[in-house]
């Protein structure tokens, strides 16, 4: 009997350091996480002002392709965390895909008198939650205001899109009319942090309302050289 109960003490005794090192880790954990918060957000903004580079038309496809490649490599990355949540998501080979995609027709003979002249994207009410060590997801809301000739494709956090697929009609667009694009739209990014740096996985986008179009300019030019 005594050494049933010094086995079964001992038992408690691991049992419990066990439990002592398992919640000092999840509030280590914890902690750690609410102070990459920030880092989060701001990754974030960093890639949505990025994305101006490749959302304003370039004047080649060659200078785009160098833009898109640094865009992905910067603020793109490989990886899950270990769920099945993510399959309705684009990640980084389905986003690539939609830059060539684009690529193709907004260089082609079709595409050369349909442009964007100005993009910005304004985030507001982040909501950043710890999907598991070294994985956050952040929803947001993101107001996208584009200026554009003809019928362009529009770069966004997830979709790459023609103005007219965002609008579920076809272009009645003039390719010499300069107009406002804008868009109200939901987001939610599963980033991973790689080598220190807090980087997009997957992207996911709903519940826009529906966009805008204001004529600017009825005597633009349109044209890519």
């Amino acid at each position: 009997m005594k050494n049933f109960l010094k086995r079964a003490n001992r038992g408690l005794i691991l049992g419990a350091i066990v439990l002592v090192g398992f919640v000092a880790f999840v509030i280590a954990d914890t902690t750690a996480f609410k102070k990459n918060k920030p880092q989060i957000e701001t990754a974030v903004t960093d890639y949505l002002d990025a994305l101006s580079e490749c959302a304003v038309t370039s004047q080649s496809r060659e200078e785009f392709q160098k833009k898109a490649d640094r865009l992905l490599a910067d603020y793109w990355c490989t990886g899950n965390n270990g769920s099945n949540s993510d399959y309705y998501f684009f990640n980084i080979t389905n986003y690539r895909d939609e830059l060539e995609t684009a690529a193709k027709e907004i260089y082609s003979e079709k595409g050369k008198n349909e442009k964007i002249t100005k993009w910005n994207a304004k985030p507001s009410n982040f909501s950043i939650t710890k999907a598991g060590t070294g994985y956050a997801k952040v929803a947001f809301t993101c107001n996208i205001t584009a200026e554009f000739i003809g019928d362009p494709y529009l770069i966004t956090p997830c979709e790459i899109w023609r103005i007219s697929d965002f609008l579920y009609r076809e272009s009645d667009s003039d390719e010499k009319v300069l107009s406002q694009f804008s868009l109200e739209i939901d987001y939610e990014l599963n980033m991973k942090q790689t080598d220190g740096t807090w980087k997009v996985y997957s992207a996911e986008s709903w519940g826009w309302c529906e966009p805008t179009i204001t004529v600017l300019d009825e005597t633009a030019e349109g044209g890519n050289e």
